[in-house]
């Protein structure tokens, strides 16, 4: 049970882990696009219990990725994280280019939006 708790506690400590700047390495565009999934749920009515699926569409819009690199004394490794920017930001900056992440313009995440697809009501 320890080794678990050890483990869960690293993984996480280690998604929080990102550059904010260092040397563009690639650079990844990917187009928006819609995919849908059967969502399993139940239905309970108060007598019987049901197992269903809902349709449940997603789109993810349309992203511009740097993917940034920087060596790291302590580790003796080189480090990287993806910046999500904007396509002026994408279209100025090159490999090799040394990048500064800023929070009011860039994310590190992937904004994805999800909706239910209503017909399946």
């Amino acid at each position: 049970m320890i080794k678990l708790l050890v483990l869960f506690v690293l993984f996480f400590v280690g998604c929080g882990d990102f550059l904010t700047e260092g040397t563009v390495v690639e650079k990844t565009h990917e187009p928006a696009r819609t995919y849908t999934i059967m969502q399993p749920t139940t239905i309970h009515n108060g007598e019987d219990t049901k197992f269903i699926t809902i349709p449940v569409t997603h789109f993810d819009d349309e992203d511009f990725i740097l993917t940034i690199q920087k060596f790291d004394e302590e580790s003796g490794e080189y480090l990287e994280s993806d910046v999500y920017v904007d396509e002026k930001v994408y279209l100025v900056v090159n490999i090799g280019d040394y990048f500064i992440y800023d929070p009011d313009f860039h994310q590190i995440n992937d904004p994805t939006v999800s909706k239910m697809d209503s017909s399946a009501l």
